[in-house]
């Protein structure tokens, strides 16, 4: 059998790099479930069952069940078959004491969401949690942002676990891992890539020569790429105002969520215009404002910035794993008492980012550590990160149009978490499914000592908002 070894591209070596002792960077999600259908004949969560499931999907998914290894000299990260692989590592189960209420499920979650990945087995997790109050149960999937950005995560969630009720369950196929290269093997290929890479250019280098437009065209780009560099290099160059949230890590999460119908964010944001992230944004900002007003920090015509996500995926291009984004900075106005004016001045932001070459800036640097060495990508977001350009990241994960099941129990809910990147204390992803758009926050509680109050502050925002519309176009609660 042929030795097996995938490379990870530079944005997602990005992830390994920037993971730190107090800054695990998974992503992960939390869905409520029907308890009664999992549950065997004793009663109990039926865990062999629901392992049979993902085991049987495994093929669905490659990534599953491969490690790191690592390429000499330049310890570039890569892919391999995972020869010792026990689903049964990756599948879990613990419970909730009685009564099995939102208090003691949060504690829990942010306790595994505090536990980084072990990078000795594929970088994933799914916990099945019971105890749950109203016949409910819970299940936490955690997957490395390496592996996946929130996007193909949720669709890998998807394609193990989500099914029709009498769907059967497929006998796990045999598998048999592929070999990986030996060390000097690993060094070849990446010697063997590069100088590809270079003979390429060099056996195109003398047609380019000989057609004119040709070459100003490409000067024309490479000035814009330039450009967007520039740009991208810029603002991650320019500190953001300090504020009690940014700072060290320590090794402790907290986790909250909160939720709203779906009806009434399409009708406050069709009333006052913008897209759903501007209005979601709108809101983080207020929230912002809250918390720092609370801590007795100075809010007077203060500006923060959101690192918002922007997916890059094609349609279709949901399933193919890896870190298909790239960024934006978004200005949050939290020194702005009126609700209408901070959503208002959160659109216009939005507005320059889309039309700055921001977004593609990132996308070269990429393709320059591709090209060079990718440790170049994560030594200047380490660089970036220490100059903080950003004061938090919002991002906004789309769900599925369609409910969904596992094995014949109703999915009812879910709540996205993000990671943390070491000096930012506090992130908050969105997620939409079931008629519900739901904020997920995560925190350092030494930075942000009452999350609870942040959560609720997005939904007080978000009614401040309301308030403010047209009263004709905002459904009643």
């Amino acid at each position: 059998m042929h030795p097996f070894a995938e490379r990870l591209s530079a944005r997602d070596r990005l992830f390994l790099d920037l993971e730190a002792a107090n800054a695990p960077q998974h992503v992960a999600m939390l869905c409520w479930l029907e308890a009664k259908p999992l549950r065997d004949a004793a009663g109990a969560l039926d865990l062999a069952r629901i392992r049979a499931r993902i085991g049987s999907r495994l093929p669905l998914v490659p990534r599953t069940r491969q490690r790191l290894a690592h390429i000499p000299i330049d310890q570039h990260p890569v892919w391999v078959d995972d020869e010792h692989f026990d689903l049964a590592l990756h599948v879990l189960h613990t419970a909730l004491p009685k009564p099995g209420d939102a208090h003691a499920l949060k504690q829990l979650v942010a306790r595994l969401l505090a536990e980084p990945l072990d990078r000795g087995r594929p970088l994933w997790e799914v916990w099945l949690i019971d105890g749950l109050s109203r016949g409910r149960c819970a299940l936490l999937a955690k997957v490395h942002h390496c592996m996946a950005d929130g996007v193909a995560g949720f669709a890998w969630f998807a394609e193990l676990l989500a099914g029709d009720a009498d769907e059967p369950i497929a006998a796990q196929a045999p598998w048999t891992p592929r070999p990986a290269p030996d060390r000097d093997e690993l060094l070849r290929r990446e010697v063997g890539r590069r100088a590809e890479q270079w003979l390429d250019a060099l056996h195109k280098l003398p047609g380019l020569l000989e057609r004119r437009e040709e070459i100003e065209d490409f000067a024309a780009r490479m000035s814009r790429r330039a450009s967007a560099l520039g740009e991208t290099l810029s603002a991650a160059l320019a500190p953001a105002p300090e504020v009690p949230f940014n700072g060290p890590l320590g090794p402790l999460r907290a986790f909250e969520w909160r939720s709203l119908s779906m009806e009434r964010v399409s009708a406050l944001r069709k009333a006052l215009g913008g897209t759903l992230n501007e209005l979601a944004l709108a809101c983080v900002a207020g929230a912002l404002r809250e918390l720092m007003i609370r801590e007795g920090a100075e809010i007077e015509d203060v500006v923060l910035r959101a690192s918002v996500p922007v997916n890059r995926r094609g349609d279709g291009d949901a399933h193919s794993g890896g870190n298909r984004i790239s960024l934006c900075v978004v200005e949050l106005p939290v020194g702005e008492a009126d609700a209408r004016a901070r959503h208002a001045r959160v659109c216009q932001s939005s507005a320059r980012a889309k039309s700055s070459e921001q977004v593609r800036g990132l996308e070269l640097l990429a393709d320059l550590a591709d090209w060079t060495t990718s440790a170049l990508m994560g030594a200047a977001a380490r660089a970036a990160l220490q100059s903080r350009p950003f004061n938090l990241v919002v991002t906004n994960i789309p769900g599925p149009t369609r409910p969904l099941q596992v094995l014949g129990a109703k999915l009812q809910a879910l709540a996205p978490a993000l990671n943390l990147a070491e000096g930012l204390g506090l992130g908050v992803a969105l997620a939409s499914y079931a008629g519900q758009l739901t904020f997920g926050c995560i925190a350092d509680p030494h930075r942000v000592p009452d999350l609870a109050a942040f959560a609720d502050g997005l939904v007080a925002s978000f009614e401040e908002l309301e308030k403010a519309a047209p009263a004709a176009a905002t459904p009643e609660s």
